[in-house]
């Protein structure tokens, strides 16, 4: 990556922490994700080519309806397990894609073309706080989500992959 792009990436991932960016992303990000993603044969979305970030596009089941949701969510790794956090830009109500997970645990998550399943937990106390250290180590605007979110807890998942679903025989995420 060049000096020109590393300095664009840096000003986008600073954007995203601020009001307007929040705003600005909240409302925009996951259609510009989701229309790249399509085009691009799920290789790339809009914030992966800004940001450098590593996003996928997370498959969950709908509490309520019951019909699949597709949501581009930013991921974080500890080995095996897909870390995600629920800040929703630093918006106090819950990303829809919690509840979901929340209702039905199984989901997959699909990333540089590659798809696999997974089942995912909400995490507490040690294992909490050690996946939220590692994901504001790879994205500081959790910090500042975290300052603006009031009377809620954001809510920190471990997904780990189902070693028997079909999916799990394609290359690792």
């Amino acid at each position: 990556m060049g000096r020109v792009h590393r300095t664009f990436t840096q000003i986008v991932i600073r954007l995203t922490g601020t009001r307007l960016g929040q705003r600005l992303f909240a409302r925009l990000a996951h259609v510009l994700d989701g229309f790249i993603f399509r085009i691009s044969g799920g290789r790339k979305t809009l914030s992966v080519l800004l940001t450098g970030l590593p996003i996928a596009v997370l498959t969950t089941t709908g509490a309520k309806s019951g019909l699949l949701r597709h949501t581009p969510v930013l991921l974080t790794m500890d080995g095996d397990a897909s870390i995600l956090i629920s800040t929703n830009w630093g918006q106090n109500k819950l990303p829809g894609w919690h509840y979901n997970l929340s209702a039905n645990p199984r989901a997959d998550l699909e990333l540089n073309g590659h798809k696999r399943t997974y089942l995912a937990r909400k995490t507490d106390g040690a294992e909490r706080e050690k996946y939220w250290g590692l994901a504001v180590r790879q994205y500081p605007g959790y910090e500042t989500y975290k300052s603006r979110i009031e009377g809620r807890e954001i809510g920190v998942w471990a997904l780990e992959p189902v070693e028997n679903s079909p999916q799990s025989t394609q290359r690792e995420l």
